[in-house]
């Protein structure tokens, strides 16, 4: 029951907010409890803070509260106050004051008992928790590599929209151009006009491929799949250099036949064929 606790009220971050037990940070409150159950437990101190208020001036704390858990938080200690003088910081819980128990009070039943003081010491005790700090230790500790962090970037789903299975890849190399772009280049242009619209990188764009079309990360639809322009994106920082020079051969071939059946046309027009 006591790691239960533990692990329930832990999170008071610097800024004297909970963090949420949701389930974006269910991993996060889960290895904590896997470090608790290892006997490295979080600690909780307590601090006495005398502060002297004098009449007419402020003492120079600022707190807050959460609407849904009981309790009042340090938020600021003021330059040059007589807080900021003291063992007060920002994030600790208030739980009492000259005796009087504010641990489960809010905001404003404590600016209403300090402003009834006129003047005299004040005796506050806080709670510094360091749970924070662990729970942020044991966040590094469970981060993945970065090979692994790698290896899950290449890996998406799907983009917003597309229900489709498929892969990412890169429309690359072609961009929106065809082996016939390549072709008509090469018969307008010449043999390496040809070549060099088909190898040059036009586009880089990272797409998602389902069985017919390419989406792009926004889940627009580009157009219909062309197996020439299409990289499948096994590691993100690289490209599929074997799909790509395939894709080159397949477009030069095309430039040179282009070019052999232009000349040929041409020979056939003259009578010399």
């Amino acid at each position: 029951e006591e790691k239960k606790d533990v692990v329930g009220e832990f999170g008071l971050w610097a800024d004297g907010l909970a963090l949420s037990e949701d389930v974006e940070n269910a991993p996060l409150l889960h290895a904590v409890k896997v470090e608790e159950d290892r006997g490295l437990k979080p600690t909780l101190e307590t601090i006495t803070a005398t502060i002297h208020k004098q009449k007419g001036q402020p003492i120079g704390i600022e707190c807050c509260h959460k609407v849904d858990r009981k309790g009042v938080f340090v938020r600021n200690t003021l330059s040059g106050t007589p807080a900021w003088e003291t063992s007060l910081r920002r994030g600790m819980r208030i739980e009492s004051i000259n005796g009087v128990d504010f641990s489960e009070s809010n905001v404003d039943e404590v600016t209403s008992f300090l402003n009834e003081l006129d003047e005299g010491d004040l005796a506050i005790v806080a709670n510094v928790d360091r749970r924070h700090h662990f729970a942020r230790k044991v966040a590094r500790n469970q981060a993945p590599s970065s090979k692994h962090r790698q290896d899950s970037r290449s890996m998406p789903g799907p983009p917003p929209g597309v229900d489709e299975p498929g892969v990412w890849g890169t429309n690359t190399y072609f961009g929106n151009q065809t082996c016939t772009d390549g072709a008509l280049c090469c018969f307008f242009g010449g043999l390496v006009a040809g070549v060099i619209c088909c190898c040059i990188e036009h586009d880089k764009r990272q797409v998602y491929k389902t069985q017919d079309f390419l989406y792009d990360r926004d889940g627009n639809l580009i157009g219909r799949v062309g197996k020439c322009n299409f990289v499948e994106e096994h590691d993100p920082s690289t490209i599929n250099r074997e799909e790509q020079t395939r894709a080159c051969n397949i477009a030069s071939f095309v430039s040179v036949t282009s070019v052999v059946i232009y000349f040929i046309m041409r020979l056939y027009q003259q009578g010399l064929v």
